[in-house]
């Protein structure tokens, strides 16, 4: 839930992120490019365009995560779920704090998960293809 929360929360950025700055790429330069087709346009074909680049991202950042815990998840406990050594430094020093500061990241990424899929659907049944509000 750890994990889905905080992909929700970049999801939930990079919604409303591309239409105010863009990557200064030929790529992403398009004002046809947004939520819906932004899929299907940045794939040209097999293993060629940006799309891909994110899936060997994200890829690399999971195989370091299988390695970590061992491909059977033998090592996953309740205190490392979620966490992919990064960021540590930012967490209040006392125990009761860092116990705070993960409810607030699950009930945070909670949100976003509802947000994100508010705002996906909201968009596509109305055909509004950019955030509204904006």
């Amino acid at each position: 839930e750890l994990k889905h929360g905080r992909v929700a929360m970049l999801a939930f950025l990079g919604l409303v992120v591309p239409d105010f700055v863009r990557i200064p790429m030929d790529d992403f330069s398009s004002g046809e490019l947004d939520f819906v087709n932004a899929h299907n346009k940045l794939i040209y074909g097999l293993g060629q365009g940006p799309m891909w680049w994110l899936l060997v991202f994200c890829g690399i950042i999971e195989s370091l995560r299988f390695r970590e815990l061992g491909l059977d998840f033998g090592k996953l406990t309740l205190e490392n779920a979620g966490d992919l050594n990064f960021g540590k430094g930012f967490l209040p020093k006392t125990e009761e704090g860092r116990m705070q500061m993960k409810i607030k990241e699950l009930k945070n990424g909670r949100l976003a998960m509802l947000a994100f899929s508010g705002a996906i659907t909201q968009g596509v049944v109305n055909n509004v293809h950019h955030i509204p509000w904006v």
